[in-house]
């Protein structure tokens, strides 16, 4: 008898946590599921939208968003995208990876108010400082130039992957690089083959953060860039799919198949490094 009411117990128990889990699957990829229908549909408001819209009907399928959207300067914009979050990318996995590695390796005098300096920052909005930013870089000429772009994305990626840098860095044995080191090897050259070959999923992690930071940022990139020909993508976005002019209506669908081509570099990094990220991941909830 007690065997039997286990037996019902564990079957609701897992029953319940299915459902909930389905739930929150359903939850997560509704809007995705919804982007890209939208994508492939007629509709041009989001007052059009039914419950019926929301089910796939071939007839009502069609490509004119993402031919309206390819017919635009899309080529442009997506090239001045990966230009500038490649970029900021090279940059700020440098300075933050050498920066983390100073902070881990080296006695320096007053490091750990340094590091917790470093921490408090990562709290700030980055864009509490575009205005400042503005001015100064107005006075430099750096306004509708990528170099200070560049400067102010990397900067803001650079401090927290510094920090993130010098924990992962922490957890890697000096002996490491010690014993190349007596093998014959030159500190920098153990630097390259033994510390940052061990670090590659945190360099990774950071390069992915700069990436998406300058590849999707909206916010400094309108106040910095007024020409056309830098427009980026997220300029574009509105640019393209705004109604009339006006940046609070837009085409859903012309503005839905945007975002999926958009997305596409985004994932395919994820993709191609999904090996080192896990293991970020993964080490990151150990600690």
């Amino acid at each position: 008898m007690n065997i039997n009411k286990y037996k019902v117990f564990d079957v609701l128990r897992w029953t319940i946590s299915y459902f909930l889990i389905a739930i929150v699957v359903l939850f997560a990829i509704f809007p995705l599921y919804y982007i890209v229908l939208t994508s492939f549909s007629k509709l041009s408001s989001i007052s059009a939208l039914t419950l019926s819209s929301l089910i796939p009907n071939l007839s009502n399928m069609t490509l004119s968003a993402y031919q309206y959207v390819l017919s635009s300067q899309f080529a442009l914009w997506l090239g001045n995208s990966l230009l500038l979050a490649v970029g900021t990318l090279a940059v700020a996995v440098t300075v933050a990876f050498v920066s983390g590695v100073a902070l881990a390796r080296l006695n320096i005098s007053g490091k750990k108010a340094l590091i917790v300096f470093l921490y408090i920052l990562t709290f700030f909005p980055f864009t509490a400082i575009v205005i400042p930013l503005y001015l100064s870089f107005s006075s430099l000429g750096l306004i509708n130039n990528y170099i200070g772009l560049i400067m102010i994305y990397a900067a803001g990626t650079a401090i927290f992957g510094a920090y993130m840098s010098k924990i992962f860095i922490d957890s890697i044995p000096k002996e490491y690089e010690e014993a190349a080191m007596v093998d014959g090897q030159s500190r920098f050259k153990s630097f390259f083959t033994i510390l940052f070959r061990i670090a590659k999923p945190v360099v990774i992690f950071v390069a992915l953060l700069a990436f998406i930071g300058a590849y999707t940022d909206y916010a400094v990139i309108n106040v910095f860039v007024t020409q056309g020909s830098l427009y980026t993508l997220m300029l574009g976005l509105y640019h393209v799919s705004s109604i009339g002019g006006g940046a609070s209506a837009v085409n859903l669908n012309v503005f839905s198949a945007f975002s999926i081509l958009m997305g596409l570099p985004i994932i395919a990094f994820y993709v191609v490094f999904q090996k080192y990220l896990t293991q970020m991941y993964t080490m990151s909830g150990t600690k």
